[in-house]
């Protein structure tokens, strides 16, 4: 089981408040070093979020709107 840092729930709930608010229909998945390091057992401080319909700059532009 992954647990958690502090620091890491909040990313995950903002993201995820991000998604509702702005009626998103996106998937977000985590992917690369921060699950392998976590399934091992180790800090991760590098999350690289997966998109599965939209762009990254797309993506982060409306991100960026939201948390202003």
């Amino acid at each position: 089981m992954i647990k958690y840092t502090q620091v890491e729930t909040q990313i995950f709930r903002i993201l995820m408040e991000f998604l509702k608010v702005k009626k998103l229909d996106l998937t977000l998945r985590v992917a690369g070093g921060w699950v392998r390091d976590k399934l091992l057992g180790f800090d991760s401080h590098d999350i690289d979020i997966a998109l599965d319909k939209m762009m990254g700059q797309q993506f982060i532009n409306l991100f960026h709107e939201f948390l202003l």
